[in-house]
């Protein structure tokens, strides 16, 4: 997929971006962005485990159905799926569960942070933010303001260690009770020894915004200039601005039907 940089500020420990997807857009949509969003590898997973146990006295086909159970798309839903692919792909970051598979409702946000992983880079790093999606055209959008905006809850995860600690025991209790590599509870190994040597602040904070707007930095100067006010020396925080070239409104119908039960 071609990804091109509108704007840029700061290094790689703080600063902000905007891009915008371009060609390829629709495939990674369809085919990534599709997995990701249905779980497909969680539903192959699924299937798989109760498939092999003894004197299972249902249909077949049954487990498909509930691994597959999901309503429609939704717009915001599908704008943290398009992240979490894209951060995976382009920004080094590994996110070894998918939250949604806490869901007791699928239409209801989930609590405590939509992005929870690791940052590969010189150090392992617990990489922990908030996902945003918004056709909004004022800049920036109202979804970064208010007790549910952005900035709230980014300052949340800033200032409240509390906060942190319970994202990163969450995390290591999903890594522990998976079917999960050696390598990636490694890196939850090494992400804790970072955090604790650094009296809790040695953390990627992230906050994306995902639009169908025009690029403009202002967007994003403002929160950022915000969110560093105060921050810890050793606290790292990127904010992101991906543009897609479809409309959100449109999203539902662009990444399309479950591909786990076709």
């Amino acid at each position: 997929m071609e990804i091109d940089l509108v704007y840029n500020f700061g290094d790689e420990k703080r600063g902000y971006q905007g891009k915008i997807f371009r060609d390829g857009f629709e495939e990674f949509l369809t085919n990534r962005v599709n997995r990701r969003y249905y779980d497909v590898e969680g539903s192959e997973h699924f299937v798989k485990i109760f498939s092999k146990v003894q004197n299972a006295d249902f249909e077949a086909g049954f487990l498909t159905t509930l691994a597959t159970l999901r309503k429609k798309p939704i717009g915001w839903r599908i704008g943290e799926s398009i992240t979490e692919c894209y951060l995976e792909d382009y920004e080094n970051v590994k996110l070894p569960y998918k939250s949604s598979r806490d869901d007791r409702n699928p239409n209801s946000n989930s609590q405590g942070a939509d992005i929870i992983g690791f940052l590969i880079s010189k150090e392992i790093l617990f990489i922990i933010g908030e996902i945003k999606t918004s056709r909004d055209e004022t800049k920036p959008p109202s979804v970064v303001y208010g007790n549910h905006g952005l900035i709230y809850q980014l300052t949340q995860l800033k200032t409240k260690r509390e906060k942190r600690l319970d994202l990163i025991k969450w995390l290591g209790h999903k890594l522990e009770g998976l079917d999960n590599s050696d390598e990636t509870k490694q890196l939850y190994v090494k992400a804790v020894k970072t955090y604790s040597e650094s009296l809790h602040t040695k953390i990627k904070l992230i906050g994306v915004l995902v639009r169908d707007t025009e690029p403009k930095e202002n967007d994003l100067k403002n929160p950022y200039t915000t969110l560093t006010n105060d921050i810890h020396d050793e606290m790292q925080l990127k904010l992101l601005a991906l543009h897609i070239p479809i409309k959100i409104s449109d999203l539902a119908t662009g990444i399309g039907a479950n591909s786990f039960a076709n």
